[in-house]
């Protein structure tokens, strides 16, 4: 969006009105909405029959549930939304269809969310070792772990965990599932305080010989609700259940809670001391001392006994090339149950002791990081493999790229800010945000693009400014970051920016939330503030939230950065301010005769849109401030216009 008239409006008012942060869940999975769009959505057409064992740490598929195991696609398999889970990978129930789009009949009231069912799976008999058939006296148990909130949002006291089996009954097909266990919604904290553990495990006894056939199936589902019915930028995703560990055989018992795995418990992130990501400029400037000093593994052995086990990395380029390679030789491991995770040091704390190469002629770089745990484990899937890719490129990252949640604040003239601070002076030429798409978009609202420096580790003067920048989800009609070029590149140096330390952040233009991605996996609350508007002061605060705004700054070239089709178009409106019932339009010949215009109110909303045209008939526009924005096939310009009757 380019800038060319610059109009100061003063709104006085005799309410003062606090700013509240707001976090809320998200309205749609990106994730999920991506992986549909790429085709790689299970296909369910086939079903299957199954023997025993059944087993699913969900370690082994991505997105959508493993359709071996499952025969839906309603849950979400992802590492994103579980607190120390049992292993790394669950399955996260939610408001959310398998669309990856909030419910049709999400509401207040309770409703049926998520499904995960099971295939059939033969009860009545095991195929090996030896042809045997199955009877109550041969103790099978189905037994997983469960977790309320995780890093989403608690489910309400009315919503709960449902499992339930199925059997074919000889009258009422209407009564083949029968529920054998439910838990009743809390938060995070609550649950803990209850059961003393994260994650709890849950072990049902199949002893009912109806069950015993081979058409047997289980399913779990969540009762869920949506707050905010009436703030629809505010309606999203919530009521989060993260479930792990599914196991069911055959010669169990109640105090069978003991496996012979040896498994990581959380993923594995950047090899930057501060960033997910940044520009490699910037990088190149102090690559020492921007590298981590070690990193914090999380490993755990679930067996009742010492187990045998190593710990590696592997830094690689994406051809293949190995550039470091760290093995932390072989240790007994502790059981879980006694020790908790894994504390030698050589896996737990494994030392960074590495630097990524520099390239003097390149502008950016990416490497594959591999983290590998052995051991010997009867359970197979991939808990022992994680991977990660570590890239350089022109923006700050604090973020890994994905929203467990949503920021905002809930006034006209809210700001927040995002700390930030250069290794060498470079040119601020655009930011990238990740709006999450609220309810029919309701969050596509105006904003400011603001710049401070600092001051005694706050926002201090405000050094730029660009206004009316608008909502984006990214492309595609997925969402993603969204570049929003400015129209004046700012150059951080230390004559404006003492010691490059910048703050870059927003101002909203309504009291609608804005809903800015929040990452609740890496916490940067240190460098998150807000303003706060009181009768008695008004100041700069640090959230009251753990976690990263998906907010990235963007560095480099202002020329070079730019869209290879885009070019400079002027756009003016005349008269400005205007009292009659036409303005007219200034701009480049191929903007005029093949974009769209549209007219919006400070809120937001089109009021008015149609073919550019010269003049544009605004008769029925009361006085007021309105956007212009004209659309063409490869840019799109903004200004702004006063009506004053």
């Amino acid at each position: 969006m380019i800038r060319y008239i610059t109009i100061l409006i003063i709104i006085l008012t005799s309410i003062v009105i606090q700013a509240q942060e707001i976090l809320t869940g998200l309205e749609s999975n990106p994730q999920i909405l991506k992986a549909i769009k790429e085709g790689r959505k299970p296909d369910l057409k086939n079903s299957q029959v199954l023997t025993l064992p059944f087993f699913d740490d969900f370690s082994g598929s991505d997105i959508f549930p493993d359709s071996k195991n499952w025969a839906n696609n309603d849950v979400f398999i992802n590492n994103d939304y579980p607190v120390f889970p049992v292993t790394a990978g669950v399955a996260t129930f939610d408001a959310l269809d398998e669309n990856g789009k909030l419910h049709s009949d999400a509401g207040k009231n309770s409703f049926i969310a998520d499904y995960l069912i099971s295939h059939t799976i033969r009860l009545d008999s095991v195929l090996s070792p030896e042809p045997k058939a199955l009877t109550p006296k041969d103790s099978i148990y189905l037994s997983f772990y469960y977790q309320p909130e995780g890093l989403g949002f608690a489910p309400s006291e009315g919503d709960s965990l449902v499992l339930e089996f199925f059997y074919n009954h000889p009258v009422d097909s209407l009564k083949t599932w029968v529920k054998v266990w439910s838990a009743a919604g809390m938060t995070l904290n609550e649950f803990l305080a209850l059961h003393k553990t994260y994650f709890k495990r849950v072990m049902i006894p199949i002893t009912d010989e109806k069950f015993l056939n081979e058409g047997f199936r289980f399913r779990f589902y969540n009762i869920a609700s949506i707050r905010y019915p009436n703030a629809p930028s505010h309606q999203s995703n919530r009521d989060q259940w993260n479930i792990d560990y599914v196991y069911l055989n055959y010669n169990r018992t109640i105090n069978d809670i003991y496996y012979n795995d040896l498994a990581f418990v959380n993923k594995h992130g950047s090899f930057l001391k501060n960033f997910n990501s940044m520009p490699y400029k910037q990088y190149k400037q102090n690559f020492v001392n921007e590298m981590a000093e070690y990193l914090n593994v999380m490993v755990s052995n679930l067996n009742n006994t010492e187990a045998s086990g190593s710990y590696k990395y592997i830094v690689s380029r994406p051809n293949g090339t190995e550039l470091k390679r760290y093995e932390s030789g072989t240790y007994l491991i502790a059981p879980f149950s006694q020790s908790g995770y894994v504390t030698e040091a050589a896996i737990a704390k494994p030392p960074v002791e590495f630097a990524f190469p520099i390239d003097l002629q390149e502008n950016s770089a990416s490497f594959l990081i591999t983290h590998i745990l052995t051991g010997d484990t009867f359970i197979p899937g991939t808990n022992d493999t994680l991977k990660y890719a570590q890239s350089f490129s022109d923006y700050y990252a604090y973020d890994d790229g994905t929203a467990e949640a949503g920021y905002g604040l809930t006034n006209a003239g809210g700001k927040m800010a995002y700390r930030f601070r250069l290794n060498t002076p470079d040119t601020l030429t655009a930011v990238d945000i990740f709006f999450n798409r609220a309810l029919n978009n309701e969050n596509q609202k105006f904003f400011h693009i603001q710049l401070w420096n600092d001051y005694n580790g706050k926002p201090k003067n405000l050094i730029h400014e660009e206004k009316d920048f608008r909502v984006e989800y990214g492309n595609d009609g997925l969402n993603d970051f969204h570049r929003y070029f400015l129209d004046e590149p700012q150059v951080i140096s230390t004559s404006r920016f003492g010691e490059l330390r910048y703050y870059i952040g927003l101002e909203q233009t309504t009291s609608s939330l804005l809903n800015v991605g929040f990452d609740r996996n890496n916490n940067k609350k240190q460098n998150t503030f807000y303003y706060f508007y009181s009768d008695t002061a008004n100041m700069w605060r640090n959230t009251m939230y753990d976690g990263a705004l998906m907010i990235r700054p963007v560095f480099g070239n202002a020329k070079s950065i730019q869209p290879k089709d885009e070019k400079s178009v002027r756009l003016n409106v005349f008269p400005n301010p205007v009292n009659g019932n036409v303005i007219r339009l200034q701009t480049d010949e191929d903007m005029m005769n093949d974009s769209r215009f549209q007219i919006f109110n400070v809120s937001g909303i089109i009021i008015q849109e149609g073919k550019t045209i010269d003049n544009i008939n605004i008769s029925q526009l009361p006085s007021g401030v309105y956007v212009l924005r004209l659309t063409g096939k490869n840019k799109t310009e903004y200004t702004r216009f006063i009506v004053h009757r």
